[in-house]
């Protein structure tokens, strides 16, 4: 573990402590992928519980909530029920005159934006853009913060108001179930089949950052997947391993996969 994970993890436990000390729930800043697993690994004491709550299913960006196993909280679908007063809100960003917009703001765009308007990157979940723009989930705090500020996107002015989270899910991507034969369950050939494009290109997106494995940025191309994998290319979609079913004649493994995304 290196020194800045270390000191994450000093902070988690930090929390962890506050949590059991007063007897009430408290919450992190948005964690990725990494800081996910390595709160995973933190030992709870028996009386305390932890949520990860991302604002729908499988968020790539969530806040770690430790709280008394006393409040028997629930969550369904990265939504926790109404009696968890938590700080995670939804902010739908609306282009206006979406239909007349000529090139729409990708993710990078309204991330840039975000970021330009000096909001620390700990304070924001996902971003989820769609056809109109773009659904936002970050902290209750900045909220309002971008509810004034956030005035354009790109070359596209926008508009931004509270959703509630529960409709946060309605602009997330429905699946794709479908079988694929790779060479081998490596990585860069499960993205290389599943985006139709060569493994140089592949190899490419996951050296340059672009690729997550369960939420951990990985680096290495020849990384063995297994059934239950989430892969997660930036700007592509994701993966998520359904299945092995067997092989073809010529002995190439199919899997069975579920695809968000282009």
């Amino acid at each position: 573990m290196t020194k800045e994970e270390t000191l994450f993890r000093r902070r988690l436990e930090d929390l962890i402590e506050r949590s059991d000390r007063i007897g009430y729930p408290v919450y992190s800043d948005f964690l990725d992928g990494g800081q996910r697993l390595i709160a995973q690994t933190c030992v709870l004491p028996p009386q305390l519980r932890m949520m990860f709550i991302g604002g729908y299913q499988d968020a790539e960006r969530v806040v770690a909530a430790f709280y008394p196993a006393f409040f028997n909280y629930e969550i369904q679908n990265g939504v926790p029920d109404e009696t968890m007063d938590h700080p995670v809100r939804a902010l739908a960003i609306r282009l206006k005159g979406a239909k007349f917009v000529h090139e729409r703001p990708g993710h990078r765009d309204y991330l840039g934006a975000l970021m330009g308007l000096g909001i620390k990157r700990e304070t924001l979940g996902d971003i989820l853009v769609h056809e109109e723009g773009a659904v936002l989930i970050a902290l209750e705090s900045i909220v309002p913060f971008i509810q004034e500020n956030l005035l354009s996107v790109g070359s596209a002015d926008v508009t931004v108001e509270p959703i509630p989270l529960e409709e946060v899910g309605k602009f997330t991507p429905d699946g794709q179930e479908k079988i694929i034969d790779v060479s081998s369950a490596r990585l860069d050939a499960v993205i290389s089949k599943t985006f139709s494009c060569g493994r140089t290109e592949a190899l490419q997106w996951v050296r340059g950052g672009r690729v997550h494995l369960n939420w951990k940025e990985v680096q290495a191309n020849d990384k063995a997947i297994k059934p239950g994998d989430l892969i997660s290319v930036r700007g592509k979609g994701r993966i998520r391993i359904l299945d092995t079913v067997g092989t073809t004649r010529s002995g190439r493994l199919k899997l069975k996969i579920e695809k968000f995304g282009s």
